[in-house]
């Protein structure tokens, strides 16, 4: 299959799981009961966290298994990449494309559900694909590794809410925020953001058939969290 047909099937399948969003019931994220999980079963969290790594879908995996899994290993990876990602997305704005790739797999070592190194990936892969087509066959069991991995992430921030005030989606960083809204949710006009409290809201330009609303809100406990941690070592 080629690349391109490969990159698309990651808007096709998000799009199905915003419809079978629509059935399922909100799981909140309790995030006393994942700091706990986190110190007292650490080998637990990333038993999990390696689960939802793999190259195929584990339909084993609970939507507990998966938020523990997900926001769990923020507490295990505490951030440590985030300078890196900060790295590669000034690599990317210059189109840096190999150096993109090579930050995106750091990154993963430390976090492999690092949201952003993921995209940063597909980017690359996309770049890949359009410019040097010789070169893309040799990377497809990558990509879709990589795509899979991204919906379920995708997927497992969806389980969170429902985009609502007082179900506001969870989120790890507020690079998941924008991640989640154009790739999931797929709109790319975004107004403006205000942060309440705990909560985010970004104010939307548009809507589609997924999302109606004029805002989504985020839950960014552990964005705060982590800044937090980052005021405190300096």
């Amino acid at each position: 299959m080629e690349m391109k047909k490969i990159l698309i099937l990651l808007f096709l399948s998000v799009n199905l799981m915003i419809v079978a969003q629509t059935e399922r019931p909100i799981t909140p994220v309790d995030w006393d009961y994942i700091r706990t999980e986190v110190e007292h079963n650490p080998q637990r969290v990333k038993t999990l966290v390696e689960r939802m790594a793999l190259l195929r879908m584990d339909s084993t995996m609970t939507s507990q298994d998966r938020i523990l899994a997900f926001f769990g290993q923020s507490y295990i990876s505490c951030g440590e990449e985030m300078n890196v990602c900060r790295d590669m997305k000034d690599s990317l704005r210059c189109r840096k494309m190999e150096v993109v790739s090579e930050l995106a797999d750091s990154i993963l070592k430390v976090n492999p559900l690092c949201l952003d190194a993921l995209i940063g990936k597909l980017s690359y892969y996309s770049e890949l694909a359009n410019n040097h087509p010789d070169r893309s066959w040799s990377v497809e069991e990558d990509v879709k590794k990589t795509l899979l991995r991204t919906e379920i992430i995708l997927n497992t921030i969806a389980m969170t809410g429902d985009g609502s005030k007082i179900h506001p989606f969870a989120v790890t960083c507020i690079a998941d925020e924008y991640n989640f809204i154009r790739y999931y949710l797929k709109i790319s006009n975004i107004k403006g953001q205000a942060f309440l409290g705990d909560t985010d809201r970004i104010s939307l330009g548009e809507s589609n058939e997924f999302y109606k609303e004029k805002n989504v809100y985020f839950d960014i406990t552990r964005c705060l969290e982590l800044e937090q941690k980052g005021f405190s070592r300096k």
